[in-house]
This record gives C-alpha cells, structure tokens and sequence, in this order.
C-alpha cells in the first residue's frame, strides 16, 4: 500500500509540474505581447519578435486587395461596393480575409528576412534603412537622366515595386543556399522519388478533348446560371447530350474544345486554364461544372484521356530539382508553424480600407 501511494504521490507532482509550465508559458506569452509593442509603436504585428512597420505591412496589404475582391466574387458573387469591407459573407468580412491574408504574407516575408540573417546572406533588414535606400536608389537614377547618362527601365520606381524586387531576389539566394547546404540525395534516393511523383509531374496527356455548355454572364447573371446548370446537370447525365441543350436554352453557348499538352496557358484566372485543368481531372462520360470569370459551364470529355509519363533518365535533373524543392518547402513550412506572430491590437484592429484607398 505504500508503495501504491508513494507511486500516486509522484504522478501528482508531475502533473503538478506540468500545469505550473503550461501556466507559465501562456502568461510568458501574454507578458511578451504586453511589452513588444509600447504605446507610441507603429508596428501592426510582429513575427518572432521582428516588429513590421505600418508602412510595411500595407505594401504586403495592398497586393492582396485584388485576390480579396475576386475571392468573394467568386464565392458570394458579390461586387465592391460601400459597405463591402464590413459586412459579414459566410463567416468573415472581406477586411478581416485580407488583414489574415497579408499576415500570412508578412510571415513569410519575415521568416526570409530572418533566414537570409542567419545564412550570412545580409547583415539585416530595418524598413527605415530600406526607405533611405530605396530614395537614393530613384534619386540616383533622376541624377543620371537629368545629366543625359542611359537609364535603363522606369526613372522612378514606387516604394512597392522596390521593396517586392529586393525581395524576390533576396528568397532566390536564401533558397538556393539552403537547398545546397540541407538537401542532397543519392540515386536510390531519387528514383524512389521519382515513383512517388511521376503521376503528377511527368506524365502527360497529349490532348483533351472536351464539350462546354453553359451561361455567360453576359447572357445571364451568376445566381440564376447557378441554379440553371444545376438544375440541368441530372439531365445531361441521363438524358440530354450537350449539344441538344443549345436548342433549348437561346441564352447559353456551346463549343467543343481542344486543349494541347505542348500549347501553354498562361494566367492563373484565364478561364481556358480552369477548364483544362478540369478537363484533365475528369473521367470519360462523367460531366463537371465549372465557375470561371466568364461563367458557369458544364463539361464533358468526349475521348477518354490517354497518360504517358516520361522516363526518369530523361527527368533526373527535374527530378532532384522537385525533390529539392519539396523539402525546402516542408522546412519553411516548420519554420511558418513555429512562427509566433504577435499583433499591436490598438493598429492592427483599426487598419480598415481608409489605409488603402
């Protein structure tokens, strides 16, 4: 029996232990966010400690408007207008989607900064220090088209423009660096890797053929092209082709497409692209709607897909390049989960789109 106690006694005091740590650390972390950022502050947030300045946080901000508005345009059909970036859609407001948009930028941005520090790639990086540079950067180039020199692209180059440059260039030399110094890998290696991707990565469909039938939005406005394509899509899979649907309905469109694997599409919203990555995912004699800024279409396969895949002697070099690239990715991605980002609650709370117009 007393050994029994004695065993009861210990579990309590770890237990105990535990608690007193967990009570520690969150009231650590409280005290942390109460005394990074004083009362004259003008940061927004900080990432492990690295304050961002208002300034700076808006540059990130303001390239996330666009992807904001398309965001609930496509989700909620919904268009700018003066209460847009208050008023509740679904379970957020648009300001609060692009306020965690740009947080989760401006992480990523930070954790660059703070790994091209740590891999002696800069000294450091203080947003003061960058406006003065960016300044004698356009003033040097204003001096040299007033004294008749060749200057080469824009005279005046914005704040956002540079800051984007210094930084794209800057997450080029952190990962090329660090993929060098943490990922090698041998043949075995990379063959076994090979496997696990070729499916995504090295095969491919020589051409996709595919029926499109739907509303344009020029034709018909998004809710009722909605309701019109769901309605019709039981049909199509039991009765109706495609094709006869054009007859009856003298607002839609009909085309027969063909997309090829050698022809590129470019731009992530071009709708010929989201109809051919839908196309490429699809089963011959199954149909699938889709929303593009056009507007909403059914779409069919009218030949069954045929894959090829590239052998890996042809692919090795891309090979270690995607193996590489992945676990990069999977090490920032930690770096990202780790991150403790902290907000100044009396900035951050009141950012609204008077900061952006």
């Amino acid at each position: 029996m007393k050994k029994k106690n004695k065993y009861i006694f210990l579990v309590l005091i770890i237990i105990a232990g535990m608690i007193v740590f967990a009570v520690f650390q969150n009231e650590k972390r409280i005290d942390n966010t109460t005394f990074l950022f004083k009362p004259q502050d003008s940061a927004v947030i900080a990432i492990n400690g690295m304050k961002v300045h208002k300034q700076e946080y808006l540059l990130h901000l303001k390239k996330e408007i666009a992807m904001t508005y398309n965001h609930f345009y496509l989700k909620h059909g919904i268009n700018n207008h003066p209460e847009f970036w208050t008023t509740i859609y679904g379970n957020t407001t648009p300001i609060d989607y692009l306020k965690n948009r740009t947080d989760n930028k401006v992480t990523d941005s930070k954790r660059i900064h703070a790994l091209a520090v740590e891999n002696h790639i800069i000294s450091n990086f203080d947003f003061k220090e960058f406006t003065q540079q960016w300044k004698a950067y356009n003033e040097e180039r204003q001096k040299k088209k007033a004294s008749g020199q060749t200057v080469y692209g824009q005279v005046y180059t914005t704040m956002s423009d540079y800051y984007f440059y210094l930084l794209s260039n800057l997450e080029i030399r952190v990962s090329e660096k660090i993929k060098k110094a943490k990922f090698s890998a041998n043949i075995g290696t990379l063959k076994n890797y090979y496997e696990t991707i070729k499916q995504d990565k090295f095969s491919h469909v020589k051409k996709a053929e595919i029926e499109q039938f739907g509303f344009p939005y020029q034709t018909m406005p998004y809710k009722e092209a909605k309701l019109e394509i769901e309605a019709l899509n039981e049909k199509v899979l039991n009765t109706y082709s495609l094709k006869s649907l054009k007859k009856e309905y003298p607002k839609s469109i009909y085309k027969n497409l063909v997309f090829y694997d050698s022809v590129p599409i470019h731009g992530e919203d071009n709708p010929d692209q989201i109809l051919k990555e839908t196309a490429l995912e699809l089963e011959f004699g199954n149909t699938k709607t889709v929303r593009t800024q056009e507007g909403v279409y059914i779409i069919k396969l009218t030949q069954p897909l045929e894959k090829e895949y590239y052998p890996y002697e042809k692919v090795k070099d891309l090979v270690f390049e995607y193996y590489q690239e992945e676990k990069y990715k999977e090490y920032l991605s930690q770096l990202k989960q780790d991150a403790v980002v902290s907000k100044n609650d009396k900035i951050y709370n009141q950012l609204s789109s008077v900061d952006f117009k």
